[in-house]
């Protein structure tokens, strides 16, 4: 690597430690009762007692300033004090299915939020092919500490036939998303615009 590629590296290294990321996924709430912080750049253990009890399958959101909102895994969505909120008990979902759910800021709001999952409607369904659902979560709800206001919503009727992946990606426009799951069988993807 010559002296001008070193030069533009650490420029290029530089300016990324200066720019704004997105804080909403600087918190990891894993299985068991480990937790794992980002904000710095690297992984710091926090240890302030998660709840997930899962092999594969958990997600996690913050606010816009890193501040821990949610984490969902099986079947529950926990608030940030670690607890299962009002309606977040008996969630679609599978502890079996190895990226079981996404959090997606609605565009447009401040205080909702999609939570997408993939599974089936019984608890720890492991019937397979899965289907993808939704639920609104309202942070404004249950005291400020938030709760689901829509609950396990087909995404669409195509939404069968999931396999256990899914991806999301910020549109173009720079406020929507794309979420992006993989049948189980075959090559056919299935894109929705969020």
């Amino acid at each position: 690597m010559n002296k001008h590629c070193l030069k533009l590296l650490y420029f290029l290294v530089l300016i990324a430690n200066l720019c704004f990321s997105q804080r909403e996924t600087e918190k990891w709430y894993i299985s068991g009762p480990a937790a794992l912080d980002f904000s710095s750049g690297v992984p710091v253990s926090l240890n302030n007692n998660g709840i997930i009890l899962s092999w594969e399958g958990c997600s996690t959101i913050s606010d816009a300033t890193g501040n821990l909102l949610f984490y969902k895994h099986g079947n529950w969505l926990y608030n940030r004090n670690h607890i299962v909120t009002p309606n977040g008990a008996g969630l679609n979902g599978c502890n079996t299915v190895t990226q079981v759910a996404v959090f997606v800021p609605k565009p447009g709001s401040t205080t909702l939020y999609y939570l997408f999952i993939i599974g089936g409607p019984a608890a720890n369904s492991s019937n397979r092919p899965w289907s993808l659902y939704y639920s609104e979560i309202d942070i404004t709800l249950n005291g400020g500490f938030g709760d689901i206001a829509i609950k396990n919503m087909p995404v669409a009727a195509s939404s069968g036939n999931c396999g256990e992946k899914m991806a999301v990606t910020k549109h173009c426009n720079g406020v929507d998303y794309w979420l992006l799951v993989h049948d189980i069988t075959g090559a056919n993807y299935k894109s929705y615009l969020i």
